[in-house]
């Protein structure tokens, strides 16, 4: 049964974060559409998020934090400086394309050498990561080839009770989803 969260509280923080640490699926709002989300070192539950959305394993997924520490894990050492640089004056939501460490599962990269990163911009998102303690995988609420989700309701209309959680906010004010950038060669992948 999916249940449906609007966070006030610390409590109810606390218990989405402990959904994730038990490997839970969950869906909140990001910066332009609903995602959906579980611990990135959780490899049944990012099998089941890429079987639920009909997902090639091939793709790969990005990962979330409200901070650069809780990504350092799955960047390569040789770049974790320059992520944090660059992290650092971009002024709008960036998914970076980054040299990946050891710590990142192969259903994380798909069929790349490389991890996709973002540090959350969205208020909801960033407290999922703050009270859990961790980053989380994003991956937009939909079906593949459909439409991503933008409320509670067009979640459960395109999943049941597939999600375990619902997290329930507004989205962002972001109209395109956020650019996605390669860290090395400064090349544009995605405009937002």
């Amino acid at each position: 049964m999916t249940v449906v969260i609007t966070p006030s509280a610390p409590e109810e923080y606390e218990d989405i974060s402990d959904a994730i640490v038990k490997g839970k699926i969950i869906a909140y709002p990001t910066e332009s559409v609903f995602g959906i989300g579980c611990d990135p070192e959780n490899e049944q539950s990012i099998n089941k998020i890429i079987e639920i959305k009909n997902r090639g394993k091939q793709k790969g997924l990005i990962i979330i934090a409200d901070e650069v520490k809780k990504l350092s894990k799955f960047i390569h050492k040789d770049y974790l400086d320059l992520f944090i640089k660059k992290s650092d004056i971009e002024s709008k939501p960036t998914t970076w394309i980054v040299p990946s460490s050891k710590h990142v599962l192969n259903l994380v990269q798909g069929e790349n050498s490389s991890v996709a990163l973002r540090i959350t911009q969205h208020p909801i998102a960033s407290r999922i990561c703050k009270y859990s303690n961790k980053a989380i995988i994003s991956t937009s609420a939909n079906i593949s080839n459909k439409t991503p989700a933008k409320n509670s309701n067009e979640i459960l209309m395109q999943f049941g009770e597939e999600i375990d959680i619902i997290v329930d906010g507004r989205v962002g004010d972001s109209i395109k989803p956020t650019q996605i950038v390669d860290l090395i060669t400064n090349k544009v992948i995605r405009e937002s």
